[in-house]
C-alpha cells in the first residue's frame, strides 16, 4: 500500500495494510518525531496535533532564518545595532548595546577605576568625580590614587 507522509505530503512511501501506525515516512519518523518531538509529545498526541506542530516547526525555522539574514545584512551594511561610546577614563571608543548607552567606561577602565570606586561612591558620583577631575587636571594619564586624592 502506498501512503503519503503526514508530515511532508510530498513524501510517498510503501507500508503494509496492517501498518496503520506508520503514518509518517521512515525519514520523518526518525528525523522529525523521534529527534525533535518524542520527548514533548506522545505518538497519539503528536498525530492528533500534527498540523499545529508543523506550523510551529515552520515558524521556528523562519525565525532562525530571519535572525541569520538580519545578521548578514548588518555585516553587509556596516550598520550595527550598537553604539560607539567614548571612555571617560582613557578616551578610547568602545561599542555598547543601545540599552547600555549609560556606560561611560571601557572594560579595562571599569575594572581599574570603577570597581574600586564603587565601594565608596555610587555610579552617578563616580561619573561626576571623573568629569571634575579631568576638568581640573586635563586629559593626561592618571591613576586611581590621583582620583582618590582629588575626591577627598
Amino acid at each position: 500500500m502506498i501512503r503519503k507522509c503526514l508530515w511532508d505530503e510530498s513524501y510517498i512511501y510503501e507500508a503494509n495494510e496492517n501498518d496503520n501506525y506508520k503514518l509518517l515516512c521512515k525519514d520523518c519518523y526518525f528525523n522529525i518525531y523521534k529527534e525533535l518531538y518524542s520527548d514533548k509529545y506522545q505518538w497519539h498526541d503528536f498525530l492528533k496535533n500534527i498540523e499545529t506542530i508543523k506550523a510551529k516547526h515552520r515558524i521556528n525555522e523562519l525565525e532562525k532564518e530571519l535572525a541569520f539574514y538580519k545578521q548578514k545584512l548588518v555585516s553587509l551594511d556596516g550598520n550595527s545595532e550598537t553604539l560607539e561610546v567614548e571612555c571617560l577614563f582613557c578616551g578610547e571608543r568602545f561599542q555598547v548595546d543601545p540599552k547600555e548607552a549609560w556606560k561611560y567606561a571601557c572594560t579595562d577602565c571599569f575594572k581599574k577605576f570603577v570597581v574600586p570606586l564603587r565601594r565608596l561612591y555610587d555610579q552617578r558620583t563616580i561619573k561626576t568625580l571623573i568629569v571634575a577631575f579631568k576638568e581640573a587636571h586635563g586629559n593626561d594619564n592618571f591613576e586611581l590614587e590621583d582620583i582618590m586624592k582629588f575626591a577627598k
